[in-house]
């Protein structure tokens, strides 16, 4: 329970929040990924069809795990639960092998060069510093 001398600071709620906003914006993306229609597969080059059409289905679990699990996660941090940092590991693991998978497996980056690692990357930091921040609640006893 959240003791009443032990109040919250606004910045931690805003910043939940912006962990939200950023998770359901992957969550968009994840869902553009696996729903793309017939038309806009038309219009990427065939080596970017080739590419889309190799993506093993672990990796689209995996994408899905981080998305999904950030999402939850920052629910938790919102709703002050401890349980939302578990959810940023689970997010962080899904990141990890959707990274590995796209950057090391795949052809991505001679495909679109290296700047698509950029994205991924900050991807991972931005889901290593929500566990972080999570622990940081849970440290604090912010999150019951």
């Amino acid at each position: 329970m959240v003791n009443q001398n032990n109040k919250i600071p606004t910045w931690f709620t805003v910043v939940s929040i912006l962990f939200l906003l950023w998770n359901l914006m992957g969550c968009m993306a994840f869902f553009s990924h696996v729903m793309m229609p017939e038309a806009m597969l038309e219009k990427m080059t065939q080596e970017e069809q080739e590419l889309y059409a190799s993506i093993p289905l672990w990796s689209t679990i995996a994408f899905a795990l981080g998305v999904f699990g950030g999402a939850l996660g920052s629910i938790g941090l919102v709703m002050k639960k401890k349980w939302a940092k578990s959810l940023f590991w689970l997010s962080l693991l899904g990141v990890m092998v959707q990274t590995f998978q796209s950057l090391v497996l795949a052809d991505t980056l001679t495909i679109y060069g290296s700047g698509a690692a950029l994205l991924p990357l900050l991807i991972a930091l931005l889901t290593a510093v929500a566990v972080w921040f999570a622990q940081y609640g849970i440290t604090k006893r912010w999150l019951k």
